[in-house]
């Protein structure tokens, strides 16, 4: 029998001691009956997101947070043999001639290009158009959304990028407090709107493909006949989504569900009482036991893209807006800063990153995102 577990079946002293070390160490990771063992073992891949670690290698790291694999080994993943081998992402076949035009008039005829990144990141954008016009590829430019603008949010709403409905003060005040932990999150609200206006975009547009690319990556050289092997050979038949790497760098939407599955993903990013899924990828990744959600995880030493390590804007404003005010007094004590946006200005932790690396698995054999969903996951955003 496998001593491999898809749920991680611990026994009651186990989890008592994980909790014992990590609860006050994770103080956003709140509601009781959680799995702290599995907390302790997400936080060393939180902190190291851009490692090239198999599980495996970050339950042996992380063992002083989570029970060891000599007492307990566990895979997130249905398959990790196949799933969490670095190996698949290595560099790819040489194709003959005929094959590279295939896979070349295939992306021309199926996939539209959205880089999404704000006005003012110059050289965010030169980097990847450049990146892009080596590949012969062209891309349509989608301005990201700064919430530090007067009226930016009532455009936002506007234009149905943000549901009309959303209180942005009250999400502002539950990522501030000590449950949550979070602190400003102004920038992660203007991430998460660019990327359903670019959605928005998509739909509107004449491809049946959309891939949408945040402007700090850049493409393999072989980028156009490597997705074309993934989409026509080996993703399932039912898929809606696919991430080519762990957050949102890099997605690739079915344009005929796009519109339905932007729906439900706004109404679980928009929810004032659970401020961590304003990140996109988060929410998606709770919702991923409804959604036909593939990707390709960052176990992969070679993928078919690559981050260029230029920053986040979002952290960037989200760190500026906290630093707007004073810390507040107590929870629910806020400044209002410009265009009447509320700032969070709560010191101490920033936030935990919340990618669900354990339910990013990988090609040539891809599962469904809800496969191997471990416990505490899918719904945990």
């Amino acid at each position: 029998e496998s001593r491999w577990s898809h749920r991680w079946d611990l026994s009651d002293v186990a989890r008592a001691q994980c909790e014992k070390h990590d609860r006050a160490k994770y103080p956003w990771q709140y509601p009781s009956g959680r799995n702290w063992c599995w907390i302790g073992m997400k936080a060393m891949c939180h902190s190291n997101l851009r490692q090239p670690w198999s599980w495996s290698e970050i339950q042996d790291r992380a063992s002083h947070e989570t029970a060891p694999r000599s007492y307990s080994a566990f895979a997130p993943l249905s398959s990790p043999k196949l799933c969490d081998s670095a190996a698949f992402g290595e560099r790819w076949r040489v194709l003959l001639p005929d094959e590279r035009i295939a896979a070349r008039t295939w992306f021309e005829n199926n996939v539209a290009i959205y880089v999404v990144g704000l006005q003012s990141d110059v050289e965010r954008w030169r980097t990847i158009s450049g990146s892009l016009m080596a590949l012969g590829l062209h891309a349509i430019r989608v301005d990201g959304i700064d919430m530090r603008m007067p009226g930016m949010v009532e455009l936002a709403k506007d234009q149905g990028w943000v549901p009309k409905e959303f209180d942005f003060e009250r999400a502002q005040r539950n990522a501030d407090n000590d449950e949550q932990g979070m602190g400003s999150i102004l920038g992660t609200f203007g991430c998460a709107s660019a990327h359903f206006k670019a959605q928005a975009m998509a739909i509107e547009g004449a491809h049946p493909l959309a891939l949408v690319l945040e402007d700090d990556v850049s493409l393999a050289d072989d980028f156009v006949e490597r997705l074309w092997s993934l989409v026509t050979g080996e993703l399932p038949c039912d898929w809606e989504v696919l991430s080519l790497m762990s957050g949102m760098q890099g997605m690739l939407y079915r344009i005929d569900s796009l519109a339905t599955l932007r729906t439900r993903w706004q109404q679980t990013v928009f929810n004032e009482e659970r401020p961590h899924c304003m990140d996109v990828d988060v929410a998606l990744a709770s919702m991923s036991d409804e959604v036909a959600y593939y990707a390709v995880p960052g176990v992969q030493s070679y993928g078919l893209i690559v981050e260029n390590h230029m920053g986040s804007s979002r952290d960037s404003i989200n760190k500026e807006a906290a630093t707007r005010r004073a810390p507040a007094e107590g929870v629910g004590d806020f400044d209002a800063v410009e265009g009447g946006i509320v700032a969070a200005a709560r010191s101490g932790i920033d936030g935990a990153p919340a990618h669900l690396r354990g339910l990013l698995l990988t090609a040539p054999a891809l599962h469904r995102q809800s496969v191997g969903a471990p416990v505490g996951s899918p719904n945990e955003a």
